[in-house]
């Protein structure tokens, strides 16, 4: 897993800019083309530096969609589980 800074530069060459926009948590356009490219919400919540609820906040005022994860019991555990460790779908 990059640091953040790396984080942070490798989402700036997504965007085609030399930088991550400070406010970028809040561009619609910043966030749609970030997810698009495949980040998690916990990576951008690590490379703008705000809480992963105020990222779920802005996807919703942009009504942008993003996967939210269980947050207790056994499919919050499966949902943080390592792929490889549970195993391909048949």
């Amino acid at each position: 897993m990059p640091d953040d800074a790396s984080l942070r530069q490798q989402m700036a060459r997504e965007l085609g800019a030399n930088r991550l926009p400070a406010d970028g948590h809040t561009d619609q356009e910043v966030l749609d083309s970030l997810l698009d490219s495949g980040y998690s919400v916990a990576q951008l919540h690590r490379a703008f530096g705000v809480s992963k609820k105020t990222i779920y906040t802005w996807l919703d005022r942009h009504d942008l969609e993003a996967p939210r994860p269980p947050t207790r019991g056994p499919a919050a555990a499966l949902w943080n589980a390592d792929a490889d460790a549970i195993g391909e779908a048949h």
